[in-house]
């Protein structure tokens, strides 16, 4: 049989590749002695060859004979909709999967390639729940774990959370030897560990005050460590009825500007992500899109809720922008006067803010780091 156990590239841009290279470098060949009869045997054969000619239309013929040779068959099932994800669409592998699983439970391969299709269809919830069930089977080694930990650490990456996609990275290479897995492995954990790069970083002095800014010059760093621990993120992901444009079900960002409006659509909106749990003071970076940065400190006396953070980030942004538009010589042009393009000009206020207005940004993440004195930093992803 094969098993189309992929090994990811977590935010490599790889996951655009073409689809033979998908099929053709994932595959691992460990035999077919589950395939019963000598005609489903010879096609089953044969269809690994053609895979391997990157003939794939050809191949899925060689597994529907091999399937109708010797039906209900969980490992063809299996491979049937590796190739069918791989020729149509990802939704075309998951009732291949699903029938597989029925049959036989225990089939870890299944698992890890339903996960896999799931991840490229966005479906990450669902990758990660198929994920768990696999990792959850008793008979299975610690080799059959390996590829199943991928797919999972892959899930928590795209919905967020790279401090548990780590920790199953770290899981997945226990007790593996030196090899072209191993490296593999290390890659990716280097790949997360360095995707927080290039960030602007000014030190936060704590303060009993509600809300405090203070002013430093903008520095680049290409050290993460100044900023401490990532422990985790927090998204702000808002429902939609626009299913046309957002497929999903979800906007993946908030308006800054005006949050009010969208902001009973917040998905988890009164959730306390649990890393805030019992903090009552966190600092907030301002970088973009300000040319001198700054930190802004806050005090709470309640739990720090989506919601919370939400008005709290679009309040600060609202205070940077009026005491630019103060402190700047030259103030910006309104945008119903603005003659070539819609951009606003860079002003040379307190903040240095360049080629977006208030009205442009949206948020979409908060990274939350803990640092070595053991106060909180939140930095943000803003879109525009």
């Amino acid at each position: 049989m094969i098993s189309l156990c992929f090994l990811l590239t977590i935010s490599c841009g790889h996951r655009n590749r073409r689809e033979e290279d998908i099929m053709t470098h994932s595959i691992v060949r460990v035999g077919s002695n589950h395939i019963y009869g000598d005609y489903a045997k010879k096609e089953y054969e044969q269809a690994l060859n053609l895979i391997n000619e990157r003939k794939f239309e050809e191949a899925k013929q060689c597994f529907f004979r091999a399937d109708s040779a010797d039906p209900n068959n969980p490992e063809i099932l299996t491979d049937l909709g590796g190739i069918m994800g791989t020729l149509y669409t990802n939704e075309a592998s998951y009732s291949y999967f699903d029938r597989a699983i029925m049959i036989d439970s225990g089939l870890y391969r299944a698992y890890s390639n339903y996960a896999f299709w799931l991840n490229r269809g966005h479906r990450y919830k669902e990758a990660i729940y198929i994920s768990k069930k696999g990792l959850s089977l008793h008979e299975i080694t610690q080799d059959q774990r390996r590829p199943i930990y991928l797919n999972l650490a892959d899930a928590f990456h795209q919905i967020g959370h790279d401090s548990l996609a780590l920790i199953v990275l770290s899981d997945s290479k226990k007790g593996l030897a030196e090899g072209p897995l191993l490296e593999k492995i290390n890659q990716q954990e280097l790949i997360l560990r360095k995707s927080y790069n290039n960030r602007g970083f000014v030190p936060f002095e704590d303060t009993t005050d509600a809300v405090k800014i203070l002013e430093h010059d903008y520095k680049k760093i290409k050290n993460t460590d100044y900023l401490g621990e990532l422990i985790t993120l927090i998204d702000f992901r808002v429902k939609t009825n626009n299913r046309k444009d957002y497929p999903d079900g979800y906007i993946t960002s908030i308006s800054i500007d005006h949050p009010e409006t969208e902001i009973e659509n917040l998905i988890d909106k009164n959730e306390e992500p649990g890393v805030l749990y019992n903090v009552r003071n966190i600092s907030i970076l301002y970088d973009y899109p300000l040319k001198y940065s700054c930190t802004i400190g806050a005090r709470f006396s309640h739990k720090i809720t989506k919601k919370v953070l939400v008005n709290l980030i679009s309040d600060n942004y609202h205070s940077i922008y009026q005491k630019e538009e103060e402190t700047a010589p030259v103030k910006p042009v309104p945008p119903s006067k603005r003659i070539l393009g819609n951009q606003r000009h860079e002003t040379n206020g307190s903040y240095g803010i360049w080629a977006h207005d208030l009205s442009d940004l949206r948020l979409e993440e908060c990274k939350v780091y803990r640092k070595k004195d053991g106060s909180i930093l939140l930095t943000l992803k803003i879109e525009n």
